[in-house]
């Protein structure tokens, strides 16, 4: 678990890196346990109905979480979450899907998760999700939200990693 005292060392809108494996990804979202408002969840490596299962099977509450579901389209998955917005896979629909849905969250305790990052060299090219990276994490700042990139560590390639790790306040290696 996330001891709470570490938020007290960052600033009012930070950024974190939270660097997982395949084993203790879950532990990732124990970070909801400091979130007392509702906040969003970016999953960008399984459907929203997958994650909110396997997150439910490790204990973990996901009502707080509104989820942008982009996966879902892609592999024609017709099973539906609630409390989930399904976009296209397309880095710009998820910057507007998510600054909209920023907006509609409590000013004070705005929060976004982006789940699943180090899938996007799949997809996109190394300079394109920089770019992706760095617009998110300003429209983050803009809208007075705290910003959480989990990632598995043996899968996101060094160049990439580097990038997001210049553009957070905090990295936190999950055990």
């Amino acid at each position: 678990m996330l001891p709470p005292e570490f938020i007290h060392e960052l600033p009012h809108d930070f950024a974190l890196a939270l660097r997982t494996t395949i084993h203790n990804h879950h532990k990732a979202y124990q970070i909801l346990d400091i979130f007392h408002h509702p906040g969003i969840c970016l999953t960008l490596h399984k459907t929203a109905h997958n994650l909110r299962r396997y997150l439910h099977n490790s204990g973990i509450n996901t009502q707080k979480l509104h989820m942008i579901d982009p996966l879902a389209r892609v592999i024609g998955s017709v099973l539906e979450a609630e409390n989930t917005t399904y976009i296209a896979y397309n880095m710009q629909q998820m910057i507007d899907t998510t600054e909209r849905l920023l907006q509609k969250l409590p000013l004070k305790q705005r929060f976004m998760m982006i789940d699943g990052i180090h899938v996007l060299p799949y997809v996109y090219k190394e300079e394109k999700i920089n770019s992706f990276f760095k617009t998110l994490n300003n429209k983050l700042k803009l809208h007075h939200a705290k910003g959480i990139f989990i990632y598995d560590r043996e899968k996101l390639h060094l160049p990439i990693r580097n990038h997001l790790h210049k553009l957070v306040d905090k990295v936190i290696e999950m055990e």
